[in-house]
């Protein structure tokens, strides 16, 4: 299956949601504190949620999926008695903000550092080097070279055209 550094195309796809940033992403992620990270997914904290007891910060996403398949009915990764969700502190937000990231597709040729809060719109709206999967080879390939691509695969060509 391909990979892109050290992700596999599903979780790299996974990706264009935002989150999952690792800490050799971010300029001088090495830097910032472990508090900057959720302690779920281990990645930079993205749409932070916090829980009103503990005050532990997570990934929207973290949490949600935390909660979902949580055997122990609605209870935070802290063990707290229930988990309820605050919003997380505006000066949280705004130490994000000052964050540098790396786009995620620098492996392709886009060489964008971008704050937090310009990331995502970048990564999936105005990155000239966004990539979708094949559905038969799984290998990413760059939005630009995708209908050439899927034009060498006749069985994907011919269901695309149906799909048209």
């Amino acid at each position: 299956m391909a990979t892109v550094n050290g992700h596999s195309a599903a979780k790299y796809n996974s990706l264009m949601e935002g989150g999952d940033i690792d800490r050799d992403q971010i300029v001088d992620g090495h830097l910032l504190p472990d508090e900057y990270f959720c302690p779920i997914c281990r990645c930079l904290l993205w749409n932070p949620r916090s829980c009103a007891s503990c005050q532990h910060l997570f990934c929207q996403k973290c949490i949600q999926t935390w909660l979902e398949y949580s055997k122990n009915d609605k209870t935070c990764p802290f063990r707290c008695q229930s988990y309820d969700e605050r919003r997380c502190p505006p000066s949280f937000h705004s130490l994000l903000s000052r964050v540098k990231i790396h786009c995620r597709n620098a492996p392709f040729g886009c060489s964008e550092v971008l704050a937090y809060d310009s990331l995502e719109r970048h990564e999936n709206v105005e990155c000239k080097y966004l990539t979708r999967t094949c559905p038969e080879c799984m290998k990413l390939i760059l939005v630009s070279e995708f209908i050439e691509h899927i034009q060498k695969k006749p069985s994907l060509e011919i269901i695309l055209m149906n799909a048209i």
